[in-house]
């Protein structure tokens, strides 16, 4: 999100060219971002804790473990990708939009991300035991 808020302002080039307070820090736009910051590390500690306590309750350990795993990274990386594209969709809806759009992009991508990991990180317990399954 950070990143997202600092292309939000003018390139440095640009800044002497422009008058008032343009290529200024936002200090609205910088609040918002550490307050997103602080509720994406809850959510993260949450899931982990979810995670954990899916892993507890889970008859098969291995398999609970390979997909929550996948779940996480999946939603990691999503909602990178998801922030990215967000951004750029909004930007389309004036400068800023970007930030609601890396915001929306960004939890749509961790929750599909999340889905995929999980079925990926499944399915790859799968193929490692029905190829120890066929050894014996």
């Amino acid at each position: 999100m950070r990143e997202v808020a600092e292309n939000m302002r003018p390139i440095s080039g640009e800044s002497a060219r422009i008058s008032g307070t343009a290529s200024k820090t936002n200090t609205g736009v910088n609040n918002m971002v550490g307050t997103l910051g602080t509720v994406g590390k809850v959510a993260g500690v949450a899931s982990i804790g979810i995670s954990a306590y899916n892993v507890a309750t889970a008859e098969n350990k291995t398999k609970a473990i390979s997909t929550e795993v996948g779940g996480l990274a999946g939603a990691i990386a999503g909602g990178e990708v998801g922030a990215e594209i967000g951004a750029g969709i909004g930007v389309w809806f004036g400068g800023a939009g970007a930030v609601p759009g890396a915001i929306i992009g960004g939890i749509a991508g961790s929750i599909t991300g999340s889905i995929l990991g999980s079925k990926v990180g499944e399915k790859t317990y799968n193929v490692i035991t029905d190829k120890k399954e066929e050894k014996k």
